[in-house]
């Protein structure tokens, strides 16, 4: 019999320890679900609430180490948080799911209803102590809303300007306590930030809200008007001191735009290119200072960053605005076109050395794609699925340097990771694409019957696997060897797989 050689990466099927068990929760109540397993990384966990995917975020948190799995429900004072929870992890050898059904606790001593009155468990109605009050503020001066209140938590607050929510951003601050509420507004520098403000407060017991007229103030020593002229209050106007000025580029060199200006804070600062809004993100670095606005257009290695940029800035007593014109660079030295042939300033086409080449796998070894290229930076990279962008996430992995890319595939445990891939790299000077037909490798243990849990059928494989193992023994075709070592390893995964799997089911 041909000689087996166990692979150190042979995977252990993740499966349930302890798995979730069936609770039930009193609202205000904390509410963590936690289950153990074990098996080889990397381990893959979701979570679904009512057979629909939930995540970390403002509703939970989510925690996974190598043995355990815990989900936190961070909305444990509202009935909604009752429900089917259900935890799913899987790795490249199996996978495992457990269930639990979460129900208001009710008519026992650990399930007090809400509204039980002993002294130790009621739940205080929320109310105000000190309301919100009607107020004026100066324009350009802090405008901020407190009040406070009293009551069990967990206590849900709710703010509203104009009866519309409104929450933190880059418009307001919201800070609660267990006893105040405040709401700083940040654009208090513009009359806008007048008008009916709301603040509600709810926990499982009741609920209550106060509401504040807030007005421009006006006519008194303490609320002078935003243009009064005293030196101490004078808002002066901002304006530039030194303007945007119109200029050209050389694709692949880098494009800042800087202009000055002066006045009285606060100041807002637009930008725009071709009259549309643009702001900080993938695109473009924005910077502003008490003096400066500047703009760092990150996409300059291709000819779209030319085009009309404006700045518009402005305070409440006044604003101004200034455009500059980005013009492609040619016909000076400073202005080489991009073909531009001497030596120093060359861009160089990208194309592939070593391109992508078809190839089959087995399904549960790993798959990672590779090519080489060459050309001037800065290089845009491309990958497809059966003509389908992808990118990097939990499905893949991707690496590209100055001369590789690399498609690292995270769900080769599976057929759906057979296709064509494509890669596609592109500079200011040219592109190249190279494909690879990806198939499932034949006349392996990937046709492996379907496993089944019944004692005859473990027996099956276990003949199968002898007879996967015996069939060469006699071939003396050194060239076969790796693919008889190859097809012994996946017998034997497999057959490990479905021993582990019968046996878990008989204890």
């Amino acid at each position: 019999m041909t000689s087996i050689h166990v692979d150190k990466a042979f995977k252990e099927p993740v499966r349930f320890i302890k798995k979730l068990e069936d609770t039930s929760v009193i609202v205000g109540r904390p509410l963590k679900l936690v289950c153990t397993y074990s098996g080889s990384q990397r381990v893959h966990v979701t979570w679904k609430k009512d057979d629909k995917l939930i995540w970390a975020s403002y509703q939970y948190n989510v925690i996974t180490t190598d043995s355990t799995c815990s989900l936190e429900v961070l909305y444990s004072d509202r009935p909604a948080a009752a429900g089917k929870y259900s935890c799913e992890i899987s790795n490249e050898a199996g996978s495992d799911v457990c269930h639990a059904h979460v129900s208001l606790g009710k008519g026992t001593s650990t399930n007090l209803p809400t509204a039980f009155h002993s002294s130790a468990n009621l739940l205080k109605t929320v109310c105000f102590i000190k309301k919100l009050e009607d107020t004026s503020f100066i324009v350009g001066r802090p405008l901020k809303l407190v009040c406070t209140y009293t009551g069990s938590q967990r206590v849900h607050v709710t703010w509203k300007k104009d009866d519309k929510l409104i929450w933190a951003s880059d418009q307001y601050n919201v800070l609660t306590t267990d006893s105040t509420c405040s709401l700083e507004v940040l654009y208090s520098d513009r009359p806008a930030a007048a008008g009916k403000y709301s603040c509600e407060i709810s926990n499982e017991a009741g609920s209550d809200v106060c509401h504040a007229h807030v007005s421009l103030g006006k006519g008194t020593s303490t609320n002078l008007p935003t243009a009064f002229h005293s030196s101490a209050n004078l808002l002066k106007p901002v304006r530039f001191i030194m303007k945007l000025k119109d200029t050209s580029f050389i694709v692949g060199r880098p494009l800042k735009l800087v202009c000055t200006y002066t006045g009285s804070q606060r100041v807002h600062v637009t930008w725009k290119k071709d009259d549309k809004l643009i702001w900080a993100s993938y695109q473009y670095n924005v910077l502003t200072t008490d003096s400066t606005c500047s703009l760092e257009v990150l996409y300059s290695d291709r000819p779209a960053a030319a085009g009309k940029y404006s700045c518009e800035i402005s305070n409440e007593a006044g604003r101004d605005v200034c455009h500059a014109r980005v013009t492609l660079g040619k016909g000076t030295s400073t202005n080489l076109p991009t073909a531009f042939h001497s030596s120093a300033n060359l861009l160089k086409p990208v194309r592939f050395i070593k391109k992508l080449k078809d190839t089959s796998f087995i399904v549960g070894r790993p798959l990672k794609l590779v090519c080489t290229y060459t050309g001037s930076q800065r290089v845009h990279v491309t990958w497809k699925k059966d003509d389908k962008l992808i990118w990097a996430s939990y499905q893949y992995n991707i690496l590209t340097t100055d001369s590789t890319c690399s498609l690292e595939v995270l769900y080769s445990d599976r057929p759906a990771a057979a296709g064509k891939y494509s890669c596609e790299i592109s500079n200011e000077a040219g592109s190249d694409v190279c494909h690879s037909h990806i198939s499932l490798g034949k006349g392996t243990s990937t046709n492996l019957p379907t496993a089944s849990h019944s004692s005859s059928n473990l027996l099956s494989y276990y003949l199968y696997f002898l007879r996967c193992t015996d069939d060469d023994d006699d071939d003396d075709d050194d060239d076969d060897d790796d693919d008889d070592d190859d097809q012994n390893f996946m017998c034997l995964h497999y057959f490990g797989n479905v021993l582990w799997r019968y046996t878990s089911l008989q204890v």
